[in-house]
């Protein structure tokens, strides 16, 4: 599942909120230019 871009403000501080059912699960944040990347560069 891709969220998109992550925007991080001036301050250097982004917030995500995201809700799951799943009792493991993992996040990969990436600096991708592109929101609809299909795999990090």
């Amino acid at each position: 599942m891709n969220e998109g871009v992550l925007r991080v403000g001036d301050d250097q501080k982004s917030e995500l909120k995201l809700t799951t059912t799943a009792s493991h699960f993992s996040i990969f944040v990436t600096a991708e230019d592109d929101p609809k990347a299909k795999a990090p560069s």
